[in-house]
């Protein structure tokens, strides 16, 4: 596959999400004009055998006229299939490799901050490269990508997560109420089945 994707340097102690001029570069061997500051609004830089205009600068992009089913020329077809296939696959294995790693405690180094720095906002992506997130986070999804720092820490898939939604401000005072009421159930509760237990015990005399 001509196509590898390599984590921006120096992202550590950056913030999550927050790109620098830093981020999202594009290389065909050699890194392409910057005609932004960050021409692809990915946390990474992209390094591919792309098919790229006659100037040498830029990548080659469908037309306004031109959409998916009526693109006839082969460089751009190739392209297409790097950021619907091949794009997709190399990020996505880059991220569960780090995540692999720092679960084995090979990554020491690296913190989950890190990790979850390098995954994509698509609401940052450039509108070009929006056609990588659903292909990507498809497969990321399948994957054990959430960390918890239950049980001593631990990678969890999705499915087996339970995500805070609650507003700020309200709901969390409600959720305060509901789990006060909640140890007084479990009080109660307690004292019953001791009495119960006590009843058995002693009808068994």
């Amino acid at each position: 596959m001509p196509l590898h994707v390599n984590q921006a340097d120096d992202v550590i102690d950056s913030a999550i999400y927050e790109l620098t001029n830093e981020d999202g570069h594009v290389f065909c061997f050699l890194p392409l004009p910057l005609d932004k500051q960050i021409p692809t609004g990915l946390p990474v830089h992209v390094n591919g055998f792309f098919a790229l205009e006659q100037n040498r600068k830029y990548l080659k992009w469908p037309t306004a006229n031109q959409k998916g089913d009526d693109l006839t020329d082969k460089r751009l077809l190739w392209n297409q299939c790097l950021l619907t296939e091949g794009l997709p696959r190399a990020y996505a294995k880059l991220l569960l490799d780090a995540i692999d790693l720092h679960a084995m405690g090979k990554l020491r180094d690296v913190s989950v901050r890190t990790i979850y720095r390098a995954f994509p906002n698509c609401r940052r992506v450039e509108k070009k490269w929006d056609v990588v997130m659903a292909p990507l986070y498809a497969e990321l999804l399948k994957h054990r990508i959430v960390f918890t720092d239950a049980r001593g820490g631990s990678w969890i898939s999705p499915k087996e997560a339970v995500f805070n939604q609650l507003e700020e401000r309200g709901e969390y005072e409600e959720v305060g109420s509901i789990l006060q009421l909640l140890k007084l159930v479990a009080k109660c509760l307690q004292a019953g089945l001791h009495n119960k237990s006590q009843i058995y015990h002693f009808n068994r005399f």
